[in-house]
């Protein structure tokens, strides 16, 4: 379960933005796939990872994306599969 306080934190550190704010209330909208990232980042902090870090992990694709090397990029996503491995077997 999510508390409130992680929810803003992962909004604080930048790592989540609603889709729609409620004008009147204030309340945040989020979508499904923005639900399934919360939960992949509170699976990252369960590991002990900070939020810098997932921060880090989470932007990496966005920063390399169009500098690395095809065989570089490859890997990064051989490792990226292990860590989701690695995740999937730890939370359960």
């Amino acid at each position: 379960m999510t508390t409130k306080i992680a929810l803003f934190a992962a909004i604080q550190e930048g790592l989540l933005l609603s889709d729609e704010v409620d004008e009147w209330t204030g309340y945040r909208y989020y979508s499904i796939g923005q639900m399934q990232k919360l939960k992949d980042i509170r699976d990252l902090q369960r590991l002990g990872f900070s939020l810098d870090e997932i921060s880090k992990y989470l932007l990496l694709p966005l920063l390399i994306i169009h500098k690395l090397p095809a065989k570089i990029l490859n890997l990064l996503g051989i490792c990226k599969f292990f860590i989701n491995i690695f995740i999937y077997f730890a939370s359960t």
